[in-house]
């Protein structure tokens, strides 16, 4: 026979899942539904578990209604949750529509903020929330930063930075005949600033008036209207040809931008930069990796100068790393109420007595219609994660050694976060998203000093798995991560978009040369798509195979 069984506490009318009877004969049969805010997943898979002890080798299905399931807890499955080659244990939704799993919070009771900080909106949050990733109205919102060209400068030492102030990086001076509201730096951001020059002698002046850019900044940051005119620049001194005299007659003045707003903000240093400000450091010459560490305390002493103090052990790590990587000054700072400043960013103070977020809003968006969702930890998670547990710290779906013969069909997972990067331990890695978990950077050959992101659905050595139709969109972390031995997965048909770290990281980084009954293997990927992944931090490898 079929049993059905319906798992629902909230106060609604859950229709019937309906299946047609089956004759008393084994393998019997369980449905198990689960339709919107149910608590959790778990009372299901425990009567999955439970029929399954009672009639070994029979079928279970867990029906997830079509729409919004809020997850309190990761849902966790062992080798007791597993079914058999004939009748593996499906996890589907109910055909009607994709069942999503979302682990956000969502945030309401926005009101315009009286803060100093102008065209703010701000929202109340309950203490314990805490976040790296704020997707609002399905777009992922920029946590408050630097504008390009803000540096922070000053003696670096073991334990952080001292002589410390913020400073605009080349700043632009005033060049002859340019005029002093009108300047030109290089390189620079100000090549709008070409346009609208009316002679070729105004040209070739301005070009010339820049006693401080060498040719090759000259004509990688020059517009090209002035490049078709000023076709050298040596010493000093301008030539321009008789075509591009010529060339002239042809341009039309187009209006110049406003100029760009300071990079540093106009408070002394020591006044915005608090503890919990991240500073984002992108080795020259190595794209492959963007090591982050968060500022921990901050001082101005007598004199003025200000002292940052750094987190360690992540301080520490990163500025030993090898071959030229070693993390000297920040490439740009996140995560500073005072950096606030541009249209779609977003900072929050989680640590505060009555936490608070605030939102600059987009031109035309309405405050009355904001749909915005901050990603979340599970309980039970730290979402930090030990060195040995990191890669499963903040998993949707967890499939422990030993689990086998189960499937997933029709499903999305979303609005997860990881917050080990906001710790002391930082994020600070080796290349492609793949970080250190150790005390220093030099233990390349030591076992479990590796990990990758953690992803929202984790196979930690199961085998027999079939992902199917399933999406992971909107993520903190990465999407499907295998390790520790994982066998005969296939992934088809799934869909990965707006993920931090890679959409798949499959294969065990931490540990490459292991026996084949324990490697990752037969692994299989077939028409499955990707779009804007690798999106924070910018080294991660969109997909990964060891």
């Amino acid at each position: 026979m079929t049993v059905l069984l319906l798992v629902t506490l909230a106060a609604m009318v859950v229709p019937p899942f309906v299946s047609a009877p089956l004759p008393d004969s084994t393998p019997r049969k369980l449905v198990v539904g689960v339709c919107q805010h149910s608590p959790s997943l778990t009372a299901a898979a425990a009567a999955v578990r439970a029929h399954l002890q009672q009639h070994p080798g029979s079928k279970a299905e867990v029906v997830l209604c079509a729409g919004l399931h809020s997850l309190s807890r990761g849902l966790v499955l062992s080798s007791s949750d597993s079914g058999s080659a004939s009748a593996p244990v499906l996890w589907r939704s109910d055909g009607r529509g994709t069942a999503v799993l979302e682990a956000g919070f969502r945030i309401s009771g926005w009101r315009q903020s009286n803060s100093s900080s102008g065209g703010l909106w701000e929202a109340p949050l309950p203490r314990g929330v805490e976040s790296r990733q704020l997707w609002v109205d399905g777009r992922r919102a920029v946590r408050a930063r630097s504008p390009a060209g803000a540096l922070i400068t000053g003696t670096i030492g073991s334990a952080g930075y001292s002589n410390a102030h913020c400073v605009e990086e080349n700043a632009p001076p005033v060049c002859a005949g340019w005029g002093a509201t009108q300047p030109w730096s290089c390189p620079g951001s100000h090549v709008g600033y070409w346009h609208g020059v009316s002679s070729w002698t105004a040209c070739r002046d301005k070009c010339c008036a820049i006693p401080t850019c060498t040719a090759a900044m000259y004509f990688a940051e020059i517009n090209q209207d002035c490049y078709a005119l000023a076709r050298s620049v040596s010493n000093n001194t301008c030539s321009v040809t008789n075509e591009a005299q010529t060339a002239i007659r042809d341009l039309h003045p187009a209006p110049r931008p406003p100029p760009p707003p300071p990079a540093c903000p106009s408070a002394p240093l020591g006044e915005w930069l608090t503890a919990g400000t991240e500073f984002v450091y992108q080795p020259a010459g190595a794209t492959w990796t963007e090591p982050r560490c968060i500022v921990t305390s901050v001082e101005t002493l007598a004199n003025g100068s200000t002292t940052i103090e750094m987190a360690q052990p992540c301080f520490t790590v990163a500025r030993g790393k090898f071959q030229g990587q070693e993390v000297t000054y920040p490439a740009y700072v996140e995560n500073a109420k005072a950096l606030l400043t541009e249209p779609g960013e977003w900072w929050a103070d989680f640590a505060a007595a009555n936490p608070v977020i605030f939102y600059k809003p987009l031109p035309g968006e309405a405050i009355s219609r904001l749909d915005a969702v901050l990603g979340s930890v599970l309980n039970g998670t730290d979402g930090v994660g030990s060195p040995v547990g990191a890669a499963a710290a903040s998993a949707a779906i967890t499939l422990l050694p030993g689990a086998h013969h189960i499937a997933f069909q029709g499903l999305m997972i979303t609005h997860l976060t990881w917050l080990r990067p906001s710790s002391n331990y930082g994020f600070v890695d080796l290349n492609f998203g793949f970080f250190f978990v150790g005390e220093t950077a030099q233990h390349a050959n030591v076992p479990h000093s590796l990990h990758g992101v953690p992803g929202a659905m984790v196979l930690h050595g199961a085998h027999s798995i079939n992902i199917t139709n399933c999406s992971f969109m909107h993520l903190g972390s990465s999407g499907i991560v295998t390790d520790a031995g994982s066998q005969e997965i296939r992934v088809e048909g799934c869909e990965f978009g707006d993920i931090s770290g890679c959409a798949l990281s499959l294969g065990n980084v931490s540990e490459p040369n292991l026996a084949p009954s324990v490697q990752d293997r037969r692994l299989t990927l077939t028409d499955n798509s990707m779009a804007n992944v690798s999106e924070q931090p910018s080294s991660f490898l969109s997909c990964y195979m060891m």
